[in-house]
């Protein structure tokens, strides 16, 4: 009896060590499996809304920030429907998001209270709204630039995070009409994979992202 003891202690010895490793190997597998996404709207225009769907689903978010009646806007609200980009690309990868601002009565600043309903609208503004390259510019001739002085606007910033704290991964440049959307979505793609994020891109993006300006037949030479 006593050996018999002996020998079933030893066996649970023994396979103790198998036991726990196929566990840790269970827990790392089901780890490894991809978090199941949220559905997403092709376009949000209220920033909870956005910010809830982008942390769920550990995505960047795409903001488009912009006055109503800017004849500037128009094209860059072209690019945020453009289907490759919208209905293929950005459904893969982004959150899009639209921000209509609206002026004080002497056009020179965002009016805080008449554009955002919430505290957190506001601080995302202050926080990100900024175009550091012109701040730059302007303190070098001794001015100050701040996030609600108007010139910041149209703008395109790229933020991950949720609707309280975001960090801002780029702001992108003016958009070059003559460079055409092939292009924007190509640099697009270079600014987030700066940051570390590896978009998932179909073969149709791929084809542009290969030869941007060559989209719609519109190849430069």
């Amino acid at each position: 009896m006593k050996m018999k003891l002996m020998m079933v202690l030893a066996s649970a010895l023994i396979l103790a060590p198998v036991a726990v490793s196929y566990a840790a190997e269970a827990d790392s597998a089901e780890k490894a499996k991809p978090k199941k996404k949220v559905k997403k709207n092709p376009m949000y225009t209220k920033f909870a809304d956005a910010m809830k769907v982008a942390d769920s689903n550990e995505e960047p978010v795409l903001v488009l920030m912009y006055f109503d009646g800017d004849q500037r806007v128009k094209a860059l609200e072209d690019l945020f429907k453009w289907p490759q980009f919208a209905k293929d690309y950005a459904k893969s990868n982004l959150v899009l998001l639209k921000m209509k601002l609206k002026k004080t009565k002497d056009g020179k600043k965002v009016d805080l209270k008449a554009s955002f309903k919430t505290e957190n609208e506001k601080r995302f503004l202050e926080n990100h709204g900024i175009n550091e390259k012109a701040a730059a510019q302007a303190k070098q001739k001794g001015d100050t630039l701040t996030a609600v002085d108007a010139s910041n606007y149209p703008a395109i910033v790229c933020v991950k995070g949720d609707a309280e704290n975001q960090d801002l991964l780029f702001r992108m440049d003016s958009y070059d009409r003559d460079g055409g959307p092939g292009v924007w979505l190509s640099s697009l793609d270079a600014l987030l994979r700066t940051k570390e994020i590896e978009p998932v891109v179909s073969a149709a993006v791929q084809k542009i992202l290969d030869d941007p300006t060559a989209f719609a037949g519109k190849k430069k030479r």
